[in-house]
């Protein structure tokens, strides 16, 4: 079986913890169009821990986009899916072209929207962006590119 690279969205979320932190995110908006990272706790989230990946959008052009995007932290799911505890402090444009071009369509989708997209698989949600603005510091707002 060929695996569908492209990213398909869905409004409609089954599991009932993805779709808690859906709605806890647009809780957090209150009066903005992107919450603060401040507002999020990862550990709020226990069972969707595992599959968390904490990224953070960076203002560095590269070869495949104006931005770029590094992994601040990836759950054990997803270490164990893919045997990929090394990517930690990985940028998505030095995972190659290839992979490149597929997590940055993902962002890109996200970003545009400004708001949790979710994917579903055959029976599965398995995929929820959510976005947050990361400070760089204190005295930062967090960088976000304006939507293509």
């Amino acid at each position: 079986m060929i695996e569908d690279p492209t990213f398909h969205p869905t409004t409609v979320l089954c599991d009932a913890g993805l779709m808690t932190l859906r709605d806890t995110w647009k809780s957090w908006q209150v009066g903005q169009l992107i919450p603060p990272r401040s507002a999020f706790d990862p550990i709020a989230f226990p069972r969707q821990l595992p599959l968390m990946k904490l990224t953070e959008v960076l203002r560095e052009p590269n070869q495949i986009r104006s931005y770029d995007v590094v992994i601040r932290y990836m759950g054990t799911g997803w270490t164990e899916l893919f045997n990929a505890a090394h990517l930690t402090n990985t940028k998505i444009s030095d995972l190659g072209p290839i992979y490149g071009e597929r997590w940055f369509s993902f962002y890109d989708r996200v970003i545009a929207a400004r708001a949790p997209l979710s994917k579903t698989g055959d029976s599965v949600d398995y995929v929820l962006g959510v976005i947050a603005l990361l400070p760089r510091s204190r005295s930062s707002d967090g960088y976000l590119p304006s939507a293509e």
